[in-house]
């Protein structure tokens, strides 16, 4: 793990996965970018929440997310490797400069949501699927569905799936099909002027205990509903990582 830097943005990169970046200069350094941006998924996701809204956040990165937070809400980390809070406190300012109240806990992300209390959270994120380690536990039809007890009835669960080698649309489809359970997509695809501030593409799944909430975030436009196509249906007794290879579609 280690950090580079250019003129403009500093980087968390792990092998070849970059875990996050900071653009350098002081007045920019709050700025959202890269997967973040605000015209992405998370942008038009995070700041919807209530003001004093509790989010959890499955894998730290470099805390961007925790630009978005405001005063009056809670921010919940969960981060399973302790050298990368080390890194993102050490050597960016998201955790430092942020408005709402941030907490981070080390370990296993899903472990440690068991023990949360349920319908707690008003929005759950999971951002650890970018690497080329995909951590099948976390989207099991087990782990789906304990997602959906931990955040409230109102809530939302947004996974981020930006992937160069797995398509995890293919997991949510299995799980879908069987939960009778509708998914929401969102493929940003950035403007010229959204990559001149930082922005790259991403992808993002949403799901939620209550579908109206879905059917509000479709209605707004840059959400879609998951369409048919390939199906794996991963648990906690079998996952077929093979099955999900290939360019993600949906």
């Amino acid at each position: 793990m280690r950090v580079v830097q250019n003129s403009r943005e500093k980087f968390l990169i792990h092998g070849t996965t970059v875990h996050g970046a900071q653009l350098r200069h002081p007045a920019r350094s709050r700025n959202q970018i890269r997967y973040y941006h605000p015209h992405g998924p998370f942008g038009e996701s995070l700041p919807q929440r209530r003001p004093d809204a509790t989010i959890g956040i499955v894998g730290l990165g470099v805390g961007s997310l925790a630009g978005v937070g405001q005063p009056g809400q809670r921010m919940i980390f969960y981060e399973i490797d302790d050298e990368v809070e080390r890194m993102a406190r050490r050597h960016f300012t998201y955790l430092r400069d942020a408005k709402c109240d941030v907490v981070v806990n080390i370990g296993d992300g899903r472990l440690l949501l068991q023990k949360a209390e349920d319908r707690s959270l008003d929005l759950l994120v999971l951002d650890a699927f970018s690497s080329d380690a995909i951590p099948t536990h976390l989207l099991t039809r087990e782990a789906l569905n304990l997602y959906l007890r931990k955040v409230k009835a109102d809530g939302l669960v947004v996974i981020h799936i930006s992937s160069r080698h797995v398509d995890l649309t293919r997991v949510l489809r299995g799980w879908s099909g069987l939960e009778k359970r509708r998914v929401a997509v969102f493929g940003f695809h950035p403007t010229p002027r959204d990559v001149g501030e930082g922005a790259v593409a991403a992808i993002a799944l949403a799901i939620a205990p209550d579908p109206r909430v879905l059917q509000k975030l479709v209605g707004g436009g840059k959400w879609q509903w998951l369409g048919s196509g390939k199906e794996v249906l991963w648990s906690d007794d079998r996952t077929d990582l093979l099955a999900a290879l290939g360019e993600i579609r949906f």
